[in-house]
């Protein structure tokens, strides 16, 4: 597998922003990296430069036009509001960032710096993760999940999914799924699927198939040590009725 560095010897301008690609992040650190679904590009976050810079890895089998390996930034950046630190990063092969700051979740189109609508947005107060995700079929799409009010004002975690296809600038949702009381949210994963915690037991439910595995350890004074036992449990994601 050939080595990647992140070197160039020239400037790339792009509209009012200089970027010294010798020194990514104007030689700010790094604490953030995120590869899109099937590894065509990723993205690099610095939260001492407050930007977000795009790197194209699609030809990086190509030595002739990568440069002998070397990975070239794209020209278009991202800068967030200073002071503002990112939770959550992830990015598409289609080079859309979403990012969760300040409990707010943003898209952007990398190839253009435009923000991406999505619906739903007013009533999310509150976001925890977010992932773009292949599906079996080879599809790519969108999953976050965040707090909603239901209309009791209690608090309920809504997690939901969109196609990536974007239409004047908006995505269309696809699902909105409740999850069940007594569950907590551990992570969304970029292989579709949704982790929780309920009774000390962890549940991994498929996005695409709607099935769920329950995952549990079973400690035993053997000599054999920790048994992990997994055993198919069925789990329902109720579809929100809001």
């Amino acid at each position: 597998m050939n080595e990647i560095s992140v070197e160039i010897d020239k400037t790339i301008k792009n509209d009012k922003i200089d970027v010294d690609i010798d020194k990514p992040h104007n030689g700010k650190q790094i604490n953030m990296i995120e590869v899109s679904p099937n590894g065509s590009y990723l993205v690099t976050y610095s939260p001492e430069d407050d930007s977000i810079i795009g790197w194209n890895v699609k030809d990086i089998d190509d030595m002739d036009d990568m440069d002998g390996g070397q990975l070239k930034p794209e020209p278009n950046h991202h800068h967030i509001d200073n002071n503002v630190k990112l939770t959550q990063l992830s990015v598409s092969d289609d080079k859309e960032i979403a990012y969760i700051c300040d409990n707010k979740l943003k898209m952007i189109n990398m190839n253009n710096n435009q923000e991406i609508e999505l619906p739903y947005e007013k009533l999310c107060i509150n976001y925890h993760y977010c992932t773009f995700f292949r599906t079996p079929f080879g599809f790519i799409q969108f999953i976050h999940c965040s707090d909603v009010k239901d209309r009791h004002g209690t608090d309920q975690k809504i997690i939901f999914i969109y196609p990536t296809r974007i239409k004047n600038k908006k995505l269309t949702c696809k699902g909105i799924y409740k999850i069940p009381e007594n569950f907590e949210l551990i992570s969304l994963s970029k292989y579709g699927k949704v982790y929780l915690l309920s009774n000390n037991y962890v549940y991994a439910w498929d996005i695409s198939t709607k099935t769920s595995i329950r995952i549990f350890v079973n400690e035993k004074d053997e000599e054999s040590g920790q048994h992990r036992n997994f055993q198919r449990y069925k789990i329902c994601l109720s579809k929100n009725q809001e």
